[in-house]
């Protein structure tokens, strides 16, 4: 999926990549049963809800940049968003 590739490319922290990485980390923390682990399995349910909660802002800042009617504004927030996939 969306981590690095072959060629070591890292991945984009869009919308689709930090969803697909939130279902994946909780899988993860779902599959541990070490009780020793148990602080791992709840780091891993927290990087997954941030995930999911960066996702969900990323999408709503473009859905306000879209429709925004200052331009300069729309197309700093734009860019600001592309620049963050990196």
């Amino acid at each position: 999926m969306s981590q690095a590739d072959d060629e070591g490319t890292p991945p984009k922290f869009n919308i689709h990549t930090l969803n697909q990485l939130a279902v994946r980390l909780v899988d993860h923390a779902e599959s541990i049963e070490n009780i020793t682990a148990h602080e791992m399995e709840c780091d891993l349910r927290l990087a997954a809800a941030a995930c999911e909660r960066l996702a969900h802002l990323r999408f709503e800042l473009a859905e306000i940049g879209a429709g925004c009617k200052d331009k300069d504004a729309e197309a700093a927030l734009l860019k600001a968003l592309q620049e963050s996939e990196a």
